[in-house]
């Protein structure tokens, strides 16, 4: 198994574990956030800078785009794979601080989008979703300090955010039960 997970981090883009390894100071993200309108909170395909590069038709962006982009998660919400394809959703899960994995998305924020850019990202979610407000938790690059244990704990701030939620009927989701979409097996469908 670790070795099918090294192999699957070895296909990933670099632009896509750029964005994931990226974190802003508490500061940065503050002027981030009044620099621009929401960030938006992406947790599929969209987690790919490139993708997003190809959707906004600025195929040389992709490594702009992962330096604005942080790793952040979304309470409160699953992510379920659509029936037939090769998308997730988010819906509302209807629990509130569970605790439960599932009730939670782990995806990242994108900062310094402009609103033609969002356009093109609205209009290739083609009406499946809605876009709605919502906030993130984002770990952030200031230490709090060592914990009993030596470790360094991280501070986590709340990020207001938009979100993509899945507008059509629960019925076309993949009960959680059944399966979770899987961002290895969309990368590698052996996985």
């Amino acid at each position: 198994m670790a070795a099918l997970q090294a192999s699957l981090v070895s296909q990933l883009p670099a632009t896509y574990l750029k964005a994931l390894a990226n974190r802003f100071s508490s500061t940065q993200l503050t002027d981030l956030t009044e620099e621009n309108k929401k960030p938006l909170f992406v947790y599929g395909s969209l987690m790919f800078p490139s993708k997003i590069a190809f959707i906004i038709r600025d195929r040389n962006s992709a490594d702009h785009i992962a330096s604005t982009m942080t790793p952040a998660k979304l309470y409160d919400y699953e992510r379920l794979a659509v029936r037939g394809a090769s998308f997730p959703a988010v819906v509302k899960s209807g629990a509130v601080d569970t605790g439960d994995p599932m009730t939670e998305v782990d995806g990242l924020l994108i900062f310094d989008l402009t609103d033609a850019q969002r356009k093109y990202l609205d209009a290739y979610e083609g009406g499946l979703y809605n876009l709605m407000p919502v906030e993130v938790w984002v770990e952030v690059d200031d230490e709090l300090g060592a914990s009993k244990d030596g470790s360094v704990e991280k501070k986590r701030v709340v990020v207001g955010a938009e979100v993509y939620v899945w507008a059509g009927a629960r019925d076309e989701l993949i009960e959680v039960a059944e399966k979770v979409w899987d961002i290895d097996e969309y990368v590698d469908p052996r996985a």
